[in-house]
């Protein structure tokens, strides 16, 4: 994350493996700065990974020990990169999964 290489869009599209940098859900460059901090989509989310926004600079987030690993764990909640989808799974089915962790 720290580098940006990372299956998000903004990288992808750097290296030819993605037709566009941008993201699908809100038109905006899709980096990790825009997922951790910038995507209104992902506010519940983000909240409930990583609380109230205390952080008003997203490097903290990849820096230190405690946030990191939330931040990493948030990360890969939000389907964004493929790698960590199970194919199986339907969003549908992924989204109840996650709102029975939160029960």
């Amino acid at each position: 994350m720290r580098t940006e290489k990372i299956g998000l869009n903004g990288y992808l599209y750097r290296i030819e493996r993605a037709e566009t940098a941008w993201c699908n859900s809100n038109n905006a460059y899709q980096t990790v700065e825009y997922i951790v901090e910038g995507c209104e989509l992902l506010r519940d989310l983000r909240r409930t990974h990583l609380g109230l926004a205390i952080v008003h600079d997203y490097r903290t987030y990849l820096t230190d020990v405690d946030l990191s690993q939330k931040t990493a764990k948030f990360i890969i909640a939000t389907l964004k990169l493929g790698q960590f989808v199970n194919t199986t799974a339907t969003h549908s089915q992924l989204e109840e999964g996650r709102c029975q962790a939160r029960d």
